[in-house]
């Protein structure tokens, strides 16, 4: 089958980790692009652009320096093996110089496939890093139209078989090139199980095991009655001046009293003094008197 290569190139204002990292970015490649675009960013993982028009694979990724993709759109042939693109962030003067060189391109796409590069890529990223404020009126403009893609989109691991590395993919020297295996050494592309959940109303309607349970479809739900709100009074207990609000007897506080009001209540210290009553003074004991000294004997003079 013959084939045809593209070489586009262009300069960004902004530095390679910068376009690198937006690339990775599910919301910020469908800002960029203005559609969806789901990103797994890492080897082998899946990209899907302009509402999956663009399907592609991550062959190998070098942070801020290369992007070699496996990739293809809905219009190739579908006996066409995928094209690779080689996509180099080179630091330059005012930016970076991002080099795309697309090969193995079916015969008669190359035009599509040039116009794709410029309006949907480098063009929307020299507005996008360029100018002020142009990455959130991008943000917002993507949102509006619903061209974000949602939590489950950049979570979900696509069902579409990998691609291999085949052509000029398995030529740029990988560990299994000719060999039929894929990128990651299976020779099967993985199984994707999904599990189903039980249908619990079944079980318990009384169906036997043997019947499928019914459908989410062929089970109307119960609608939902609205909650009625009763109005609530609150109505405030008087607390007496005896009780607390715990119901403890409370000891009454003594009223208060201004400063100016207990200054003209007390009297003054001169005053009370010449109030009071004056006190006897305590009588001090009369001393006693010594008790008289009784004479002493005398004695009877010597007889001659």
């Amino acid at each position: 089958m013959p084939v045809e290569e593209v070489q586009v190139s262009s300069l960004i204002p902004a530095s390679p980790n910068a376009i690198y990292a937006a690339w990775m970015d599910s919301r910020r490649h469908s800002a960029i692009t203005g559609s969806v675009a789901v990103i797994n960013p890492w080897v082998g993982g899946r990209v899907t652009a302009r509402a999956r028009f663009i399907e592609a694979t991550h062959v190998k990724l070098e942070t801020g320096k290369r992007i070699l993709l496996a990739w293809r759109t809905q219009d190739f042939p579908a006996d066409a093996p995928d094209s690779q693109v080689d996509l180099l962030l080179q630091p330059a003067a005012g930016g970076t110089k991002v080099s795309i060189q697309h090969s193995q391109i079916p015969a008669g796409h190359s035009a599509a496939v040039r116009e794709i590069w410029r309006t949907l890529y480098l063009d929307p990223m020299k507005r996008y890093f360029g100018k002020t404020g142009a990455m959130e009126a991008a943000h917002r403009a993507a949102t509006r139209a619903g061209q974000m893609p949602t939590a489950d989109m950049v979570g979900m691991r696509h069902a579409r078989t990998p691609i291999t590395s085949t052509g000029n993919v398995s030529a740029a020297g990988g560990p299994h090139a000719g060999t039929g295996l894929m990128a990651d050494g299976r020779t099967k592309p993985r199984r994707v199980i999904v599990r189903k959940k039980k249908d619990a109303g079944a079980v318990g309607s009384g169906a036997s095991p043997s019947q499928p349970p019914a459908s989410p479809v062929d089970v109307p739900k119960a609608p939902r009655k609205p909650v009625e709100l009763k109005p609530v009074t609150l109505v405030a207990k008087p607390v007496s001046a005896t009780t607390t609000a715990a119901g403890n007897p409370a000891t009454p506080k003594p009223p208060a009293i201004s400063h100016a009001a207990a200054r003209a209540k007390a009297p003054s210290t001169k005053s009370a003094a010449k109030a009071a009553p004056k006190k006897p003074a305590p009588k001090k004991p009369a001393p006693k008197k010594p008790a008289p000294k009784k004479p002493a004997p005398k004695k009877p003079a010597p007889k001659k």
